[in-house]
């Protein structure tokens, strides 16, 4: 592996590289937590709430990303990973361009 891929190195305990790899896949899928506690989708406006059975559900983060919306009597996102609001703008400047990283 290392002649195919050289500079390949592990993030070891730091989660932050993974996270923002997935935030660079699934940057349209970003949500942001409102006063009211739930979450708006940013590219759709969308009201969305952490699925009950995800284990960020408690925690509530600022900001995260999701893979899908699931449609029942409310609209929950699962598959959620939380990111940091400012790394929108470092992630992905092209599209979110620094208006939400505060």
């Amino acid at each position: 592996a290392k002649q195919c891929f050289p500079n390949v190195r592990s993030c070891g305990d730091d989660l932050t590289l993974v996270r923002k790899a997935l935030l660079s896949g699934f940057f349209l899928n970003a949500a942001r937590r409102q006063p009211n506690g739930e979450y708006r989708a940013l590219t759709t406006g969308q009201e969305v709430r952490i699925h009950p059975s995800s284990v960020l559900s408690k925690k509530k983060p600022d900001c995260l990303i999701f893979n899908e919306i699931v449609l029942t009597s409310q609209k929950y996102i699962r598959d959620v990973t939380a990111i940091e609001p400012r790394w929108l703008a470092e992630v992905v400047p092209r599209y979110f361009g620094g208006s939400l990283s505060k």
